[in-house]
């Protein structure tokens, strides 16, 4: 039998659950960027830089752009 529809969609992963906080539980300066710790090879040649920019766009977020620009300073994207 071929259901009609997709009702339900289950994603699984092996990567262990991240949780990120600090006291103001928010990265928004250069030193709480840094402490993040992120890949710096990931993000200087494997992140679709020009994707990324078109979703933070599509979001129109003025506190997330400014999170992004702090990030790119960091992390010299």
């Amino acid at each position: 039998m071929i259901p009609e529809a997709v009702v339900r969609i289950t994603s699984v992963t092996s990567l262990k659950t991240a949780h990120f906080s600090n006291k103001a539980g928010e990265y928004n300066t250069p030193e709480d960027m840094e402490e993040l710790r992120l890949d710096e090879d990931f993000l200087g040649h494997d992140l679709n830089k020009e994707l990324f920019r078109e979703y933070l766009k599509g979001m129109d977020s003025r506190a997330l752009a400014k999170r992004v620009e702090t990030l790119n300073h960091v992390y010299l994207l």
